[in-house]
């Protein structure tokens, strides 16, 4: 992300068909547009929310995330 942070998204669409998958398709290029431009999830959402919205989606999505904030290393590390 922009701000440093590391987000995993985990997303399914409604369906089993090519359409599905292209609704998928299209839902993940979007999260990665956006949030390209905006860190906060909450922003995220709403803005994929309303596209989707604005597009006549006829297919239900859902996901869920994880953000975590990188943290500086406290020392090296070495394997054996």
């Amino acid at each position: 992300m922009p701000d440093g942070t590391v987000t995993m998204e985990i997303g399914d669409t409604q369906g089993h068909d090519v359409d599905a998958a292209a609704a998928m398709g299209q839902v993940r290029a979007s999260i990665r547009a956006i949030a390209a431009a905006e860190t906060d999830p909450a922003t995220v959402l709403t803005r994929i929310n309303q596209l989707l919205v604005s597009m006549g989606a006829a297919r239900f999505a859902r996901r869920a995330g994880h953000r975590r904030q990188r943290r500086p290393c406290a020392g090296a590390v070495r394997a054996r």
